[in-house]
C-alpha cells in the first residue's frame, strides 16, 4: 500500500500549474494508494482561501480536493513540520475493524441464544409424544447450539480475515510526498522519503532521495 502525503502547494497545483493532480497520481503510481493530508495543511488552505486573486482560488480548489483525502492529526502545528512528521511515521493507520466485528459477533450471539432456544423448544413440545419429549428436546437444543457455534465461528473467521487483510494492507506502507517546496523537499530527502513533483509543464514524476 502506498501513502501519498499532500502538502499545501500540491493541493493548489490544479489552479496554479494546471495539473490534474489525482489523474497524474493514478498514472505514475503502479499500486493502489491512499491520500493523506495533515491537519495543519487544511488550516493553511483555509487561511489562504480567505484572501484574493489566483492564490485564494487555488486554495479554494485545494480545499475541495480534501474530500478525496484522509485528514490526519499531527503533533506539529506548522504545515511543513507536519508533512515531515507524517512522512517519517512508520505506522500511519491504526486497525479498528476487528473491534467492531468482534462486538457485532458477541451481540449477535447473545441475541440469538436468547431467542432461538425458546422458539425451538416450543415447537418441540407441540409436536412430540410425552415419552420422547426429553430426548428430542435435548437433540434440538444440541442442534441449535451447534448451529450457533457454526454461525459464530463463520462470523469470527470473517472478522479474523478482515483483520489479516487490513494488517497486510497497512503494515508495509511506501510513503510519498507531493510538493513543489524545495526546502521541504530537501528535508524529506534527509529522511529518505520519495518526493513527487512537477515534470515539464503540468505532469508529475517521482524523485528518489
Amino acid at each position: 500500500m502506498i501513502a501519498v502525503i499532500l502538502d499545501t502547494n500540491a493541493l493548489m497545483l490544479p489552479v496554479e500549474r494546471d495539473v490534474r493532480l489525482f489523474e497524474e497520481l493514478d498514472r505514475i503510481l503502479t499500486e493502489s494508494y491512499i491520500s493523506l493530508v495533515p491537519r495543519p495543511v487544511v488550516a493553511e488552505l483555509h487561511h489562504l482561501s480567505d484572501g484574493a486573486g489566483v492564490e485564494a482560488t487555488a486554495a479554494n480548489v485545494g480545499s475541495d480536493l480534501l474530500d478525496r483525502c484522509s485528514i490526519i492529526d499531527t503533533e506539529a502545528d506548522f504545515a511543513d513540520d507536519a508533512i515531515v512528521e507524517l512522512a517519517t511515521t512508520e505506522t500511519v493507520l491504526g486497525q479498528t475493524e476487528i473491534c467492531a466485528d468482534t462486538t457485532a459477533v458477541d451481540s449477535t450471539h447473545n441475541h440469538q441464544s436468547g431467542e432461538k432456544d425458546i422458539g425451538t423448544h416450543t415447537n418441540v413440545h407441540n409436536n412430540i409424544h410425552a415419552g420422547r419429549q426429553i430426548n428430542v428436546e435435548a437433540d434440538a437444543h444440541s442442534d441449535d447450539r451447534n448451529a450457533d457455534l457454526i454461525e459464530i465461528s463463520d462470523r469470527e473467521s470473517t472478522a479474523e480475515a478482515t483483520t489479516e487483510i487490513a494488517e497486510d494492507e497497512y503494515s508495509t506502507i511506501k510513503q510519498y510526498v507531493v510538493t513543489e517546496d524545495r526546502p521541504l523537499r530537501n528535508r524529506l530527502y534527509e529522511h529518505d522519503v520519495r518526493v513527487i513533483g512537477i515534470r515539464g509543464r503540468n505532469t508529475l514524476e517521482i524523485t528518489e532521495p
